[in-house]
């Protein structure tokens, strides 16, 4: 029995500290690397960013802007109320293609009548890396439509009811298209028309074809043979996988009604000082290391026990970080050393309860047994009420509410587990080495009060 506990125990805590190394400081496997500390999702507050500054285009003004001498092309000013729906129109989308690309907590904000400034982070971690990318992805206005032989439009943007990439078994690629149920008539007469071309007399090429015409250019080409009756259809390209990616995202999150440009574009330092990370996260790691060592000198040994639960939390939270891509601000950072804290405490519940049993008397066993149950039950509903609150503050506070609430909450549910589970098993095997009434438990029984 001793001997299968101490074999359980070296074994977790292997695992635990082999865990919270790779988490934390990487694992290569020859050409490939798991480093989740680098894929975590940092905000502008913490890590810096981009400011980017887009202006609301008035009709005709690209064509006037082209060409001077071209006064057939009139400028048509906006007036207030279309400037104010499509400005909500454009900030709607842009949250969409944001939302999409991961910045899920960039900001935008009107200023005056045309401009919006979206403030958005931009690291290692970031989906783009050059902040031309960024503002060439948000200015793009997203028509994608289909043309005929002539460049004359058989079927407009607002006919496309979403787009799909796919690729063939050879490893092509292809654009699938959908149409909404106008377009699909418009469709079926047009191609019906276009399968009837012939060949071009002067250059002898042949008329029946469409062509996909995305951001002033064409991305794609088919011939027709006959009408089209399905209302979708799919054409081969040749577009790199990030442009064909990007154009996915931004036809299916709808296309802006109104042209935009960009008028400024700079980068930001972190608003607490370039800094404030690096000072986060040695105040954090020394507060902790404090806890754990206070910790084991009021508990003992289950004291330890509870430090290493600890570690293994830590590392659990900081992979599912990476993982989920949940971008951490300010206030995610105090959310997260909240939930270490919790894990603090729901694990001296458990420990508690073993040492009230253990104070009236009990063999370290059958203190153990009562004690931890009892206490991981106590500690498994205040961890599910906590994340209740955190719940309600996620969906009905303000972001920055949103922002803490959010990492508070995945830290505490893994909290729940670590604690119920992870330290319960490790005060039991514990006892389970040294079953005997040892000083290594509180100081040795005696009587509670």
């Amino acid at each position: 029995m001793k001997l299968r506990s101490l074999i359980g125990l070296v074994l977790i805590i292997i695992l635990v500290f082999a865990s919270a190394y790779t988490v934390i400081f990487g694992l290569d496997f020859g050409m490939y690397s798991f480093e989740p500390m680098r894929a975590i999702n940092l905000g502008m507050d913490v890590w810096g960013g981009t400011t980017a500054v887009l202006r609301i285009k008035d009709p005709g003004e690209d064509s006037a802007d082209e060409d001077e001498s071209n006064a057939e092309e009139e400028v048509i000013p906006l007036s207030q109320e279309e400037l104010d729906n499509a400005a909500h129109e454009v900030m709607g989308i842009m949250r969409a293609r944001l939302d999409a690309k991961g910045y899920t907590g960039a900001t935008i904000e009107r200023e005056g009548d045309r401009e919006i400034r979206v403030d958005l982070p931009m690291n290692e971690t970031s989906p783009f890396l050059d902040a031309d990318q960024i503002v060439k992805y948000l200015a793009e206005k997203g028509d994608l439509t289909i043309l005929d032989a002539d460049d004359n439009v058989v079927v407009g943007s607002d006919m496309i009811e979403r787009i799909l990439i796919q690729e063939d078994t050879l490893g092509y690629t292809y654009i699938s298209f959908f149409l909404t149920e106008e377009g699909k008539t418009v469709f079926e007469n047009a191609t019906a028309e276009i399968a009837e071309r012939g060949i071009n007399e002067e250059d002898y090429s042949n008329q029946n074809y469409i062509k996909l015409h995305y951001g002033n250019e064409d991305v794609a080409q088919a011939t027709i043979e006959s009408a089209v009756t399905t209302g979708q259809g799919s054409v081969r390209t040749t577009l790199e996988d990030y442009e064909l990616e990007e154009m996915e995202l931004v036809v299916n999150n709808k296309p802006y009604s109104v042209e935009i440009e960009a008028t400024e574009m700079r980068d930001i330092t972190p608003l607490l000082g370039e800094n404030a990370l690096r000072a986060m996260l040695i105040a954090g790691v020394a507060g902790l290391l404090v806890l754990a060592a206070a910790i084991i000198i009021c508990y003992r040994v289950p004291g330890l026990m509870v430090a290493i639960s600890m570690l293994g939390h830590t590392a659990l939270v900081l992979l599912l970080l990476a993982a989920s891509r949940l971008q951490i601000t300010v206030y995610g950072v105090a959310g997260l050393f909240m939930g270490a804290l919790c894990m603090a405490a729901l694990s001296l519940m458990i420990v508690n309860g073993f040492k009230k049993e253990f104070l009236l008397g009990k063999a370290p066993r059958a203190a153990v047994k009562s004690g931890c149950s009892a206490g991981a039950g106590a500690a498994a509903y205040l961890g599910i009420g906590l994340c209740v609150v955190l719940l309600a503050l996620a969906l009905f506070g303000v972001h920055a509410l949103s922002s803490f609430a959010y990492a508070a909450g995945i830290s505490i549910l893994v909290a729940i587990l670590c604690s119920v589970i992870l330290t319960q098993v490790l005060v039991r095997l514990v006892v389970g080495v040294v079953p005997g009434g040892s000083r290594i438990y509180f100081g040795g029984k005696k009587e509670a009060e």
